[in-house]
């Protein structure tokens, strides 16, 4: 009895090991792959910010002018698009003009 739970075992931990070893490394690959790739979309993410905050130009010429900067580089494989970048930029942009008044009755004019 005390044979057979070894050899499962052993055989388990055989059958795991051969298989697990492959998965671990890809695993251990592809986790560094994506350590790359998210630090790439937050150091595009902060350029983006620090240019739209410093030019009044769109936020979409801005956009397009950094992808057409991006696919000059050749190890620029993943490539932020405007759907997943346009909202946190409007949001970082609006922070830095103060809010319109709701109403004309709000608008206070100063001389």
């Amino acid at each position: 009895m005390e044979r057979e739970k070894c050899s499962f075992s052993v055989a388990k931990t055989l059958r795991r090991s051969t298989f697990g070893v492959t998965i671990v490394s890809l695993h251990t690959e592809y986790t560094r792959k994506r350590g790359e790739r998210l630090a790439y979309k937050v150091q595009s993410k902060n350029l983006l910010k620090k240019r739209t905050l410093n030019k009044t130009t769109p936020i979409l010429t801005v956009h397009d002018q950094e992808i057409s900067r991006a696919f000059e580089e050749l190890e620029t494989v993943e490539q932020l698009l405007f759907k997943s970048v346009k909202s946190p930029l409007y949001n970082h942009r609006s922070r830095r003009f103060p809010r319109l008044p709701e109403t004309r009755h709000e608008l206070q004019i100063l001389n």
